[in-house]
């Protein structure tokens, strides 16, 4: 029976069978750690080249996410970092401008 830590799941192999194995406990290491759904690629992207566009977009989100959780081990981000909302300041009436 596999570990529930996808972390603790990885084999190297140069089967087919186990790399795509490996491929789809990462992808679930990534719905553990709540990356966006839109942005975690389909284990044939990866494996069959299918969308490699995808793929760098869940490596990217997923070294954000990691970096966020823990900055000290994580020290490097790929790509963007997230855009924080910044709250909306209301303007003064204009009675109250100077």
């Amino acid at each position: 029976m596999p570990n529930k830590n996808p972390t603790l799941n990885f084999k190297s192999s140069s089967m087919a069978f186990i790399q795509m194995e490996n491929i789809s406990w990462f992808l679930k290491l990534c719905e553990i750690i709540n990356l966006p759904q839109d942005e975690i690629f389909q284990t044939v992207d990866l494996f069959e080249s299918k969308d490699p566009y995808q793929v760098c977009i869940t490596l990217m989100s997923f070294s954000r996410i990691v970096h966020e959780m823990n900055p000290q081990t994580f020290t490097m981000v790929i790509g963007p970092k997230r855009v924080r909302k910044k709250p909306v300041i209301p303007n003064k009436p204009r009675a109250l401008r100077s």
